[in-house]
């Protein structure tokens, strides 16, 4: 098994993180910023991006027009685990 697969196997997320991961979806192919994330915080979304379920990056033209440059998405182990749930399967 690959490392992804182990942790979309093991990986559990708690309340924050999922709640996190659900506001990220409606990101769908754009870098958000956290402003239009509501229940979405710098603290989790970094810990989003460290363990691999979003990425981080420089927001649209749209969005550096109005002085937000940092924004986020969901990476494809993120859309795994949006698909697989909060919890393992047994």
């Amino acid at each position: 098994m690959s490392p992804e697969d182990l942790f979309v196997k093991n990986e559990r997320l708690d309340a924050y993180e999922w709640r996190g991961l659900l506001s990220l979806k409606s990101a769908l192919s754009d870098f958000e910023p956290l402003a239009k994330r509501t229940g979405l915080g710098p603290i989790v979304a970094d810990r989003l991006v460290a363990k691999g379920l979003a990425e981080k990056g420089d927001c649209s033209a749209r969005y550096q027009s109005i002085g937000m440059t940092t924004g986020y998405r969901l990476s494809v182990l993120g859309w795994t685990i949006a698909d697989r749930g909060r919890w393992p399967r047994r």
